[in-house]
């Protein structure tokens, strides 16, 4: 292998390893948000335990996100307004999170029976009600995501980055250099 094409493979690993750890960090964080939610509503004392499966789902769910992004899912979209790509793999996602948060229960009631026996009746009480919390609020929170990767792909990810990374002054319309607009 030449060394240009070694290079360019290791630059693409490493582009390729930064995007997912940015997927990855977003979806834990919205995760363990959730989970924390669902913890304090319940009153559940296992809060130590949901955190640990947090992690895991996301990095399951991070992975599920990057590669249908890959495989550019939603592209049915490409040429619409940006707002309808950004609800619909909102809504997708939000929920595929939910079977996965189903298929977390059944998890965690096959090898822990204990801690799902103690969640059965409040879960079994609240389920309908959980169901539609929680598809709101990750509906809610994917948007955002969502948002600022259609907004990359759509003006690159480079003018947006620097857009939020960079001071503020270097991005001022030409408009404003003559006095006029936002100071």
């Amino acid at each position: 292998m030449s060394e240009a094409a070694k290079i360019s493979l290791r630059q693409r690993a490493e582009k390729e390893a930064r995007d997912f750890l940015v997927v990855f960090a977003y979806v834990w964080f919205l995760l363990a948000i959730l989970s924390l939610h669902r913890t304090l509503i319940l009153s559940e004392a296992h809060i130590v335990q949901h955190q640990g499966l947090t992690f895991v789902k996301a990095l399951a769910f991070a992975k599920i996100m990057f590669l249908a992004e890959r495989w550019r899912f939603g592209e049915i979209f490409e040429s619409k307004p940006l707002i309808w790509p950004v609800l619909f793999k909102s809504a997708a996602f939000a929920a595929l999170l939910l079977i996965m948060d189903i298929a977390e229960e059944a998890l965690v009631g096959r090898f822990w029976p204990k801690l799902a026996a103690h969640n059965a009746d409040d879960f079994a009480a609240n389920n309908t009600q959980m169901v539609i919390s929680a598809a709101v609020l990750t509906f809610a929170a994917l948007m955002p995501f969502f948002a600022l990767r259609e907004l990359g792909h759509t003006l690159g990810d480079k003018p947006l980055r620097d857009l939020f990374f960079k001071k503020r002054m270097n991005f001022i319309p030409a408009s404003s250099e003559t006095g006029e607009g936002r100071r």
